[in-house]
């Protein structure tokens, strides 16, 4: 476990200068401190206590998952109370360091201390399954809508056949909502299917995902898998592969090295669209990637962005994976005053973000309840406080700000079936 008291943040930057670090600093004096603040004493809702022992139950589905036990009214001062962070620093760390200073110097009862995994957004769900209730109550991973799921889905796992102890419920958004998607500088590979007897880097392990566009196309694909994002797009420039998988931490911020690569090309790097290739997997896999869709990259917003000679877009908008936003996880084990101390801090401190962070500091402050799922699959503690500062939070909320995104560039956003049932299913309790 490693108590972190610097993280480098990654920060984009405009125009043609490339990602910088910063850092924030142990002097609170640099930037003025706000007094820490009283937080307010919250009511627990009544729920049914999840069992205690350390049998794996089945997992709940996203419309009947299951609360924490119920907490009474938290009394002043707070006991301590230690939680550990399992993040993965090399594109985490422009929301940890601000969560961490926050409940700090707000005097916060929360004492956060923060490991880098390289394990991706199964590892703490590997790690509940083994671990002792004071464990999955203290671990606060991280997980993706799709990923999340299927680990909560017996049977869809191959990794967790029998779902996930918890278990498992959404604490709070990772940076700006984002997506992950394929790329190429192969002008002819327009979409999924052209990558048809082409090799395809699928990054540091398998992605069902494109397995699965692969399946769905009836295509055959080269798919490789290793190294991170460094290394994809290092091949990629290289030529030792034709398209690679990449992750996009915003809708207009990719990660460092890609934005390196568009930059030194200036813009001869293009977006494969998978939008095809979704709507053949929704159908060929029903009912398995109920929170994939195709997130719209529209024309011109990177290539203005980054001043780059060729847009990456081809036409007027191509489509990445949805389904692919990083975010915080806790177990329905962890004591509502808890989750809600976590989650009221960190929110009602937004403001403190931009101490930390350099570029565009809104698109995290902004979104830092939103994925695209219910709010059912929040932890209570959490919704209370996201409903008490009257804060955006799940998938109603996150549709809203797709369509305003949408309409900013004057086109509607179509609001994918999947949604529109778990809507209507949340709706009906």
């Amino acid at each position: 476990m490693l108590r972190l008291k610097w993280l480098s943040v990654v920060a984009l930057v405009a125009g043609l200068a490339l990602v910088a670090a910063a850092c924030g600093s142990d002097d609170p004096t640099a930037t003025p401190v706000p007094p820490p603040t009283n937080t307010p004493v919250p009511a627990a809702p009544e729920a049914p206590a999840p069992t205690t022992d350390d049998t794996q139950k089945p997992a709940p589905t996203p419309t009947t998952a299951a609360g924490p036990a119920p907490a009474t009214a938290t009394p002043e001062p707070h006991e301590d109370v230690e939680v550990n962070l399992l993040a993965t620093l090399s594109f985490m760390s422009e929301i940890i360091e601000p969560m961490r200073r926050i409940l700090e110097e707000q005097n916060s009862f929360i004492k956060m201390t923060v490991e880098d995994t390289t394990g991706g957004p199964d590892a703490g769900f590997a790690l509940w399954n083994k671990s002792e209730l004071d464990v999955r109550k203290a671990a606060i991973p991280w997980s993706l809508e799709n990923n999340h799921h299927m680990a909560i889905t017996p049977g869809l796992s191959k990794r967790f056949p029998d779902g996930v102890v918890g278990p498992p419920m959404i604490l709070l958004k990772v940076g700006p909502l984002g997506c992950s998607g394929v790329g190429t500088l192969n002008p002819d590979i327009v979409t999924f299917a052209d990558l048809d007897g082409k090799t395809l880097q699928g990054g540091s392990r398998r992605s069902d995902r494109l397995y699965d566009a692969t399946a769905a196309l009836g295509i055959d694909v080269n798919n490789v898998e290793h190294g991170g994002d460094d290394v994809t797009v290092r091949e990629l420039k290289n030529g030792q592969v034709d398209a690679s998988y990449l992750h996009m931490t915003g809708h207009n911020r990719p990660v460092p090295p890609l934005l390196q690569l568009m930059i030194e090309e200036k813009g001869a790097f293009y977006f494969v669209d998978v939008k095809p290739a979704i709507a053949a997997i929704q159908k060929a896999f029903p009912n398995k990637w109920p929170y994939m869709f195709p997130v719209p990259i529209y024309k011109g917003d990177l290539q203005k962005t980054y001043d780059l000679d060729v847009d990456p877009v081809r036409g007027e908008v191509s489509h990445c994976f949805g389904g692919q936003n990083p975010y915080f996880v806790v177990s329905a084990e962890m004591d509502f005053d808890v989750a809600y101390e976590i989650v009221y801090q960190t929110v009602s401190n937004r403001d403190q973000f931009k101490r930390f962070l350099a570029g565009d500091v809104q698109s995290i402050t902004e979104t830092l309840g939103m994925t695209y799922m219910p709010r059912s699959m929040y932890h209570p503690g959490a919704r209370k406080a996201f409903e008490d500062l009257n804060y955006p939070y799940g998938l109603a909320d996150t549709i809203e700000r797709q369509k305003q995104r949408a309409a900013d560039h004057g086109v509607a956003f179509e609001v994918p079936q999947s949604f529109v049932d778990l809507l209507a299913a949340e709706a009906s309790k």
